[in-house]
């Protein structure tokens, strides 16, 4: 999880200039019950009609296009209030039908649709939709190397270097960009220690020790909550916002902590370990 399968299919769906592309969410297809069948067969028609073809991509698909090895009710299943007309044992019988819908709406070659699965979860995938995927892409966590350009380029789009904003002074500055969703049309400046070594910080936070085994949505939720209480701060004598040293170690030790707790949690340990 949080390694980028989305946007990836995202990127990729657009990519095709002229050629349209649908995005829906095998979970998306749980809650519908009876009509999760008729939803993906509507979408899949539609992508029929395209004259130069389209891109159908299914986010999270092992909610919806699970093995049918699972008709004990381990696998995905839905509450749907009895057996479909296919036939079923009620539980499983509207995810069997998503199945069915997708196996036989696509069983003949054509180049005329593409589809794109997201999953983390693989192995968990019917057979057969395996084998209607010619091309499988594995994105796995990233190592210190892709840890520390993700970090500087997270860093980068939250703060920005402006010349202008330190004249007269010998700090160094950087332009904090307040989000859309907040209504905002000033750029709020965040002034940055000149003692604060933001490279070294950086290539320490990448460090195994530190952030080994993050996903990319992690490392992301870290720069956040650092620009987030950067912008808050008010030190330097109310001159406004300032990033120290401290307060970086300070926010990226307690998001550290908090993530090896989330890992014990998931895992079952007994004992948590925030060192």
């Amino acid at each position: 999880p949080g390694t980028g399968k989305s946007t990836l299919a995202r990127v990729v769906g657009g990519c095709a200039p002229g050629v349209p592309y649908a995005l829906m969410s095998g979970a998306d297809l749980a809650p519908m019950g009876r009509e999760g069948p008729s939803e993906l067969r509507r979408v899949l028609s539609w992508a029929a009609r395209q004259r130069r073809g389209a891109i159908l991509i299914i986010d999270e698909a092992e909610a919806a296009l699970g093995t049918r090895e699972h008709g004990d009710g381990n696998g995905p299943s839905w509450e749907g209030g009895g057996p479909s007309e296919a036939g079923g044992d009620g539980k499983n019988s509207f995810s069997r039908d998503v199945l069915n819908t997708l196996l036989s709406m696509t069983g003949t070659e054509s180049t005329d649709l593409m589809i794109l699965l997201t999953t983390t979860v693989p192995e968990s995938l019917d057979p057969a939709v395996l084998d209607r995927m010619d091309v499988l892409v594995r994105l796995p966590l990233p190592d210190r190397s892709a840890r520390m350009r993700i970090l500087r380029s997270l860093l980068e789009k939250q703060f920005r270097f402006d010349d202008r904003a330190v004249a007269g002074t010998r700090d160094r500055a950087f332009r904090y960009y307040v989000p859309k969703i907040f209504h905002a049309d000033t750029t709020i400046r965040i002034r940055v220690c000149p003692d604060f070594d933001v490279a070294g910080a950086l290539e320490r936070l990448s460090g195994d020790e530190h952030t080994g085994g993050c996903s990319g949505r992690e490392l992301t939720k870290i720069c956040r909550r650092v620009t987030s209480e950067a912008h808050g701060s008010t030190s330097g004598g109310g001159d406004g916002a300032v990033l120290t040293e401290i307060l970086w170690d300070v926010v990226t030790t307690t998001m550290i902590r908090n993530l090896r707790e989330k890992r014990a949690l998931v895992a079952g340990s007994d004992v948590i370990d925030i060192s």
